[in-house]
């Protein structure tokens, strides 16, 4: 919340004046620090009301439990992985938790405007045994949830004219 300065302050002496004006930078200056505070807590880990920082580590895909993704309940989606919760810190790396059940909420279709009527969308493709993926972790569940957002599909077409490749 910023002031205004006033432009045509009518008073007696020219002191209160620059006083008046003075005030006026100065609330307005810690009207800015006090944004740039808001801002930098909102970009702390951890906000008030837990027990502890977020705690962001990694999850290494060592398979996919299917080709489409599955309901979750409520109209989400989620492509479903087993794999293994790790830790880094540049250096060494530690193992958080194996066989850990993965979940990739993002879910893209992402489906062409325009396609060929002999083309079909058969899958989407899952991410490949190995692949290391930011996740947040929640041990009692055993699962570890994140975005990645994939929305390369896989397309069959079948097309019967001779002399055409499919």
């Amino acid at each position: 919340m910023g002031v205004i300065i006033p432009e045509d302050i009518k008073v007696l002496s020219n002191e209160f004046k620059d006083f008046v004006v003075e005030l006026a930078n100065e609330i307005n200056r810690v009207s800015e620090a006090y944004t740039d505070l808001q801002r930098v807590r909102a970009m702390s880990p951890s906000q008030g009301g837990t027990s502890g920082p977020t705690d962001f580590l990694f999850f290494q895909v060592v398979s996919a439990s299917r080709e489409e993704p599955e309901d979750i309940g409520e109209e989400i989606l989620a492509q479903k992985y087993v794999g293994n919760v790790f830790d880094s810190d540049g250096e060494s790396v530690t193992i958080i938790a194996e066989e850990v059940d993965g979940y990739d909420f993002g879910v893209v279709r992402n489906e062409p405007t325009v396609m060929p009527d002999p083309a079909q969308i058969i899958g989407q493709d899952v991410h490949e045994e190995g692949t290391i993926i930011c996740c947040k972790h929640y041990p009692a569940l055993n699962t570890a949830v994140f975005s990645s957002v994939r929305p390369r599909l896989q397309v069959e077409c079948d097309n019967e004219e001779p002399g055409v490749d499919k």
